[in-house]
């Protein structure tokens, strides 16, 4: 019997288990990739949930940011809160995300305000038309120019638009990493 392909795993009693994405020390062994990165403890945890991977606690700490803020970020079970470092600038951190939350909200009054201008502008276009349509069943339609309002308007409701479809990712993620 040929025992030079036998791996040994380690033993059952000491198998890490991550309480975040519920991946084992096992199958990162069996794995042999390893993407989530290193094991730690990062909190006064005992038994199932104290490890997890470094990998996973950073995403769990972005989650949690994204939901209520740059803040005290704490283990769900013991309450410790966690030591989190930002590499060589952390005011730049600090800024940038507080820009980022600052310039969603700002985008978000643009929009709203850039679609209730549209909706004024294209009620004053077709209100004439409409009602005399409507009340004297005439079917000439009038000539239809936008105003510069109008013009005005649809540039900020096209780039709002643009920037929820397109740049709606997570930076915060991206700041720490760098």
């Amino acid at each position: 019997m040929d025992l030079s392909n036998v791996v040994s795993l380690p033993s059952s009693y000491n198998i890490k288990d991550c309480w975040v994405c519920q991946s084992s020390e096992k199958e990162d062994f069996l794995d042999q990739k390893n993407e989530r990165g290193r094991w730690i403890s990062p909190c006064l945890c005992s038994g199932t949930c104290k490890y997890v991977h470094h990998e996973c606690l950073s995403e769990y700490i972005d989650q949690k940011w994204s939901e209520s803020g740059i803040g005290a970020v704490r283990c769900p079970i013991c309450l410790a809160e966690y030591n989190v470092t930002f590499g060589n600038n952390p005011y730049f951190v600090y800024f940038a995300l507080n820009c980022k939350k600052k310039l969603h909200s700002l985008q978000s009054y643009i929009l709203f305000i850039s679609c209730c201008e549209l909706g004024v502008e294209l009620i004053r276009i077709y209100s004439d038309s409409t009602l005399n349509f409507i009340f004297s069943f005439n079917t000439v339609l009038m000539n239809v120019t936008l105003t510069p309002m109008a013009r005005y308007i649809i540039f900020p409701l096209v780039v709002s638009l643009f920037g929820y479809l397109k740049f709606n990712f997570n930076a915060d993620r991206f700041l720490l990493k760098s």
